[in-house]
């Protein structure tokens, strides 16, 4: 696992044998952030983290703060040292939490959303629907969800603006739905 642009690129990240974990494969990080474009100053929040790689690649990318989400101590302490090898504690957060008992307490609002649950459990729904409850999302911010291709996003709040499949792994790229107002010609 390495960071893949930005001010870190090259760097190797510490990761783990874990088969909990399926980290974000290089090529798959850099279809992503072409994707998304830049992200300066964005705040980002990174659900299901795993090793952090996506929060670590938006830091490298000058986010300007990552707030990192698994449930996994082991995890967790993946992070912790990529965060200290890369020296950018002050932009970092860490919660050990489930998503679900995060997203109901968190106040913050995010540009950019990483959403990449393990897929046999069909958590992608529910916790976007929290997301909407919750008003997570910046006006103009982003989620992009990793998941299997047999789980079909269904949402009233946000739009699937590209959906891109890469081996066993869609990638959708969701914003929020431009609400029209009907207007009547006198």
């Amino acid at each position: 696992m390495r960071i893949v642009a930005g001010k870190f690129k090259g760097f190797n990240l510490f990761s783990s044998k874990s088969s909990k974990v399926r980290p974000t494969a290089d090529a798959t990080k850099e279809r992503i952030f072409s994707i998304i474009g830049s992200c300066q100053d964005k705040k980002v929040l990174d659900l299901f983290a795993g090793f952090g790689g996506l929060g670590l690649e938006a830091i490298s990318r000058e986010a300007a703060f990552v707030q990192f989400v698994d449930t996994s101590s082991a995890s967790l302490a993946v992070v912790k040292k990529n965060i200290a090898k890369l020296q950018v504690s002050r932009l970092c957060q860490i919660a050990q939490k489930k998503a679900e008992s995060f997203l109901k307490m968190c106040t913050k609002k995010f540009d950019i959303i990483f959403l990449d649950p393990p897929y046999e459990f069909n958590l992608v729904n529910p916790t976007i629907e929290l997301i909407s409850k919750k008003k997570l999302l910046t006006p103009k911010g982003i989620i992009v969800v990793e998941h299997s291709p047999k789980e079909e996003i269904t949402s009233e709040e946000f739009t699937a603006f590209k959906s891109k499949k890469t081996g066993n792994t869609m990638l959708t790229f969701l914003e929020k739905k431009i609400k029209e107002k009907a207007t009547k010609e006198k």
